[in-house]
């Protein structure tokens, strides 16, 4: 079995793969903390283990992506102490088997290039791979499977913070309790929602047809993150939504370079 963990700038997510399924056996959340220290994360994945009736001696293998720097050795220590395993830990310099393009790869997120990889499992190119989390991410692969970049933009819970941060009427609202049922809101609350949601959908909608513009090609678009049940049923585009995108590339990046049984 192989532990995958994705720290995120929100959550970090914790899974289990055997080699026997696609999909994980388990998948769980904890809040992204830089304060914790590692005793609070080796207890979290212990008992995540024990939860889910796993033996930590029966897990060989731990890969790891992660967006918080800080966050990346508190992680891996806590691996160690409850695993006894170094984690193999995915940066820009990893060969993950993706051509990078004309980009500044010391300036590209481990997150994109493992869920890039991980769209091209499913997916031919030219893709168009989103992740809407904290940040919203686009990431475009050609139609030779060549990363050539993408956009970055605030993810919603980023935008609604903002607002409520620098204007004098507008509350902060937590969105992720509201749900739109039309275009047009009756409230100031309702207009953040629908803002926040349906604002991030039209968006995408729009950078799917200028990407397919400049790339002369219609392209498949697929779609990850905490943010994608509220925000794809507003999309006009035909989007491909695969929940644990990140995790499963994880997982096949590290066995194909270490090559181990799980």
């Amino acid at each position: 079995m192989i532990l995958t963990v994705d720290i995120g700038n929100t959550t970090i997510a914790l899974a289990l793969f055997r080699c026997t399924t696609k999909e994980p056996i388990f998948v769980e959340h904890i809040e992204s903390n830089c304060s914790i220290a590692v005793l609070p994360y080796s207890e979290w994945i212990a008992e995540t283990l024990k939860k889910h009736n796993v033996n930590p001696t029966h897990i060989q293998g731990a890969v790891l992506s992660s967006v918080v720097p800080p966050l990346t050795q508190t992680l891996c220590d806590a691996i160690i102490k409850v695993i006894g395993i170094s984690t193999y830990v995915i940066n820009a310099r990893t060969d993950a088997g993706l051509t990078i393009k004309n980009y500044d790869v010391s300036t590209l997120g481990s997150d994109r290039i493992v869920d890039a990889v991980s769209a091209m499992l499913q997916w031919a190119p030219p893709l168009v791979v989103l992740d809407l989390g904290t940040a919203t991410t686009v990431s475009v692969i050609d139609s030779d499977g060549g990363f050539i970049g993408g956009l970055i933009m605030p993810g919603p819970t980023i935008g609604i913070k903002a607002l409520s941060s620098k204007t004098a009427q507008l509350p902060a609202i937590d969105f992720k309790q509201m749900a739109p049922t039309n275009i047009i809101g009756q409230d100031t609350k309702t207009c953040l929602c629908n803002g926040a949601i349906i604002g991030t959908a039209a968006a995408i909608d729009g950078i799917i047809s200028r990407v397919e513009n400049e790339l002369g090609a219609p392209v498949t678009v697929v779609a990850t993150g905490g943010h994608c049940k509220q925000i794809l049923p507003w999309c006009y585009k035909q989007i491909q939504y695969e929940e644990h995108l990140l995790l499963k590339g994880l997982y096949h990046i590290y066995h194909n370079q270490t090559q181990k049984n799980c």
